[in-house]
């Protein structure tokens, strides 16, 4: 059995091994688009505070490691451009020559993460001195600017968690931070009331923090922003954007091929997963999403009136099982029409990805 993992960090990577403790005769290959695989997400903000000393101690393994220690090839730097389903096949890009090839498989699985969010309202989102947090590589391009002399204020823009790790770590090497958060709160799973002990914490730390507030503009020197319908501005040598992250979904390669699957299934794993499903079906089908450990967005639903094809588009976080309930007369009957489809059989379902 021959796997491929499209995406390389936390999903795609414990993907792999897990296959690799279950399967060890399995041929398994890793890409990934970036630099590098399996790092540390979580102690992403803590190199820019000096907790973590050197970037590449951010980085869990290698791809030489995983070679050596499970027999997995990892190829960085590699884009994959089309899942070609018929022939079951992708296409490939070395982005370091520029070649291409298509490499073959039997499973395959999609992990391409998330992504941050960029709000395009803003102006100047797209400055050279606006920075996210995703990976290792957006974590030593900050830290460059942070080295520079004239780097000395700093505008986090975001509460949640990445945000209040980042302005406690700039604060920590002496930067001036101002936190810009849109709601009424940081660190929104907190109660209300709760949270003004964390609101405190960081006014004693010396962070500015400003709540109910919506950057409009990124200048070079300046953010603009609102609040209560008054603007104002804070001094920021950097900004760093820190308001979410949403599924890579754009550039998942699914989606530029044939991503249509008459009686089938396809799954991603990782951060943010993403179901494409569609059914041959009778007409005023009751569908039903039912997720594990998660809830479950509902993206799109969409029924062809010429064809009795219903279309699901949904996001998740972690696993998903997706239940079909056909119509009949009686509660009990549809009940009884129930189809599961975790609990078929992949071939019978002509599933292409592995289901987790």
């Amino acid at each position: 059995m021959k796997l491929l993992v499209i995406g390389g960090s936390a999903g795609g990577a414990s993907t792999a091994a897990r296959v690799r403790r279950l399967n060890e005769e399995a041929e398994i290959t890793i890409f990934e688009k970036g630099r590098d695989v399996s790092f540390s997400n979580c102690s992403l903000p803590y190199y820019t505070g000096g907790v973590v000393e050197s970037s590449e101690d951010l980085i869990m393994m290698f791809p030489e490691d995983f070679k050596a220690k499970h027999n997995i090839d990892v190829y960085t730097q590699t884009e994959v451009l089309k899942i070609n389903r018929a022939e079951k096949t992708i296409t490939v890009k070395d982005l370091k020559n520029g070649e291409t090839r298509n490499e073959a498989y039997d499973k395959l699985v999609l992990a391409t993460g998330t992504e941050p969010v960029m709000p395009g309202s803003i102006e100047g989102i797209h400055s050279p001195h606006v920075f996210t947090i995703r990976n290792v590589v957006d974590i030593e391009r900050l830290q460059a600017k942070l080295d520079e002399e004239s780097t000395k204020n700093i505008a986090v823009v975001g509460g949640g968690f990445i945000g209040v790790e980042v302005a406690e770590n700039l604060r920590k090497i002496g930067k001036e931070v101002t936190l810009i958060e849109g709601t009424k709160q940081i660190l929104a799973p907190y109660d209300y009331d709760m949270v003004q002990i964390l609101h405190k914490e960081l006014d004693d730390n010396g962070i500015t923090l400003h709540v109910s507030a919506t950057v409009t503009a990124i200048e070079s020197k300046q953010v603009k922003a609102v609040k209560d319908g008054k603007e104002f501005t804070v001094a920021a040598d950097a900004v760093v954007m820190a308001v979410g992250a949403r599924p890579n979904l754009q550039k998942m390669p699914v989606l530029k091929s044939e991503p249509r699957v008459e009686f089938g299934l396809i799954t991603t794993t990782g951060q943010a997963m993403r179901i494409f499903t569609q059914w041959e079906m009778p007409s005023n089908p009751i569908i039903c999403l039912h997720m594990r450990r998660a809830g479950l967005h509902l993206q799109a639903l969409r029924r062809d009136r010429h064809v009795r094809r219903l279309t699901i588009f949904a996001e998740c976080i972690t696993q998903t099982r997706v239940i079909l309930v056909l119509p009949a007369s009686k509660s009990s009957d549809r009940m009884r029409h129930a189809r599961d489809l975790t609990k078929e059989k992949p071939n019978a379902l002509d599933i292409p990805t592995i289901l987790l």
